[in-house]
């Protein structure tokens, strides 16, 4: 059960972070070949299809991701059924596909995720959003950015002007 959850606050903390609290990846590049990032990047799109489907079968309105992986108003939702108990049966019943479409961290890929998120929140905060930087583990605690207002103008520049320092792995699940 613990480690159910701790796999759920991964994918969580990562949908996030590439959804668009601190990061955003899709946008940077990386020396991996177009093949593989399109590969990777059409897994993710096929697993966050199959997530929505779930969802939405559950009784969240989860809309299909679009071509690059990205669902619209994915950040609304999660602030809206994260602590709810149907968005934990969503969860429950729906979490190997969001798992499929989130990055799994390893003791190997931790400290780079954690560097990319500790870049990304510095990157933030120097654009003006108080985001906190992450743990040891490179998550960042949900109820320290919990009062960032992820739908404003200025939290929209700031996230596409710190796009470029999240790795395209993350992003796209390789």
């Amino acid at each position: 059960m613990r480690r159910s959850r701790r796999t759920a606050a991964v994918a969580l903390s990562a949908l996030a972070v590439v959804g668009g609290l601190a990061a955003c990846g899709g946008s940077s590049s990386t020396s991996t070949s177009g093949a593989s990032q399109g590969t990777g990047l059409q897994q993710r799109v096929a697993a966050l299809t199959q997530f929505a489907g779930c969802a939405r079968a559950h009784a969240v309105p989860v809309p299909d991701p679009n071509s690059q992986g990205e669902i619209s108003g994915s950040e609304q939702l999660r602030q809206q059924y994260q602590n709810t108990p149907q968005g934990r049966a969503t969860l429950r019943a729906c979490g190997s596909y969001l798992k499929k479409a989130v990055p799994q961290l390893t003791p190997a890929n931790t400290q780079q995720f954690r560097h990319a998120v500790l870049q990304s929140a510095r990157c933030m905060r120097a654009h003006g959003i108080p985001v906190p930087d992450p743990g040891p583990d490179g998550l960042i605690n949900p109820g320290a950015a919990a009062s960032i207002n992820k739908a404003s103008p200025q939290f929209q520049q700031a996230q596409q002007a710190c796009a470029h320092l999240f790795p395209r792995s993350f992003a796209t699940g390789r």
